[in-house]
């Protein structure tokens, strides 16, 4: 326990390359230390030594600290850290706001039903850094593993959800489709029509990630009821399309053969699909692929 404090001192050296990898060995030492039964000393060195306080340290000290926290058993983080943690979310350095992502995508439970923590995290999303939007993702996907059930869509979020749709910046709508997911069904179902927006945005890639989104979600009947236009618009498009149509209606069939009940309701449309001769030959296959469930 008495090399704890030394360790954590180590996360000052700076100056060339090795003091990298000097940081590296004392968080790694920690990490084993913490697995040994040592967790909750080193929670409560780093936290209340002041390791977690932006104006005290360096960006590369408070980061090695909050990478140390992100390690140890999740259970061993006390409220006092993890706000700690969260006040350093907007640091000018984003190699720490990353590091706080990723840690709370471990230990951030109690955050998603805090509205103002969860629209501040939200935000994260629509961040122009494509490596802190892409953290965001990855943190909401380990905390909704971490979750039991459906997760509620608290106001403040949904005010943001509505803001990243009418954006005129393609990765702030794809920012709607993440929190769409991270929310399921019931947020969905509360919000279709801004699913419908999104399923014929100008963006391709846009309309690709909300039908990929949808996978888990669609078999919900009245989901499906409340976004069949919107499916069959896509469906019924007859003349020739381009190569982002193409993926698009590809990845279409894709979702409505997830359900087998949804697949039989759309198989007119696989049909069509088939005996068009100028059709694409991987949408067909998509195609053939929702027939043979039914």
């Amino acid at each position: 326990k008495e090399h704890i404090k030394p360790l954590c001192e180590l996360f000052k050296a700076s100056g060339d390359l090795q003091s990298c990898y000097i940081r590296s060995a004392a968080v790694s030492t920690l990490a084993c230390m913490s697995r040994r039964g040592l967790a909750d000393n080193v929670v409560d060195i780093v936290s209340s030594q002041g390791y977690l306080i932006a104006s005290n340290h360096p960006y590369y000290v408070v980061e090695a600290a909050v990478r140390i926290l992100s390690i140890v058993p999740p259970e061993s983080v006390t409220p006092q850290a993890k706000q700690q943690i969260f006040d350093l979310l907007n640091h000018r350095s984003h190699r720490v706001t990353v590091a706080v992502i990723d840690a709370f995508g471990f230990f951030g439970e109690q955050m998603i039903t805090n509205d103002a923590h969860m629209k501040q995290f939200a935000y994260c999303l629509r961040h122009p850094d494509s490596e802190i939007r892409s953290a965001t993702q990855n943190a909401l996907e380990r905390l909704k593993k971490r979750v039991d059930g459906e997760i509620s869509l608290t106001t403040g979020v949904e005010s943001l959800l509505v803001g990243f749709v009418s954006s005129q910046e393609y990765f702030e709508r794809l920012a709607a489709v993440h929190l769409l997911k991270f929310y399921g069904t019931r947020a969905m179902i509360k919000n279709h029509e801004i699913i419908s927006v999104l399923l014929v945005d100008p963006t391709p890639c846009v309309r690709i990630e909300i039908l990929r989104a949808l996978r888990d979600f669609i078999a919900d009947s009245e989901l499906y009821k409340l976004l069949s236009p919107a499916f069959v618009d896509i469906m019924e498009q007859k003349e020739v399309r381009g190569i982002a149509d193409n993926q698009v209606l590809r990845e279409t069939y894709r979702l409505l053969r997830c359900d087998s009940d949804v697949a039989s309701d759309v198989a007119k449309y696989a049909q069509q699909s088939l005996n068009l001769y100028f059709e694409d030959i991987q949408v067909k296959k998509q195609a053939v692929l929702l027939l043979a469930l039914i």
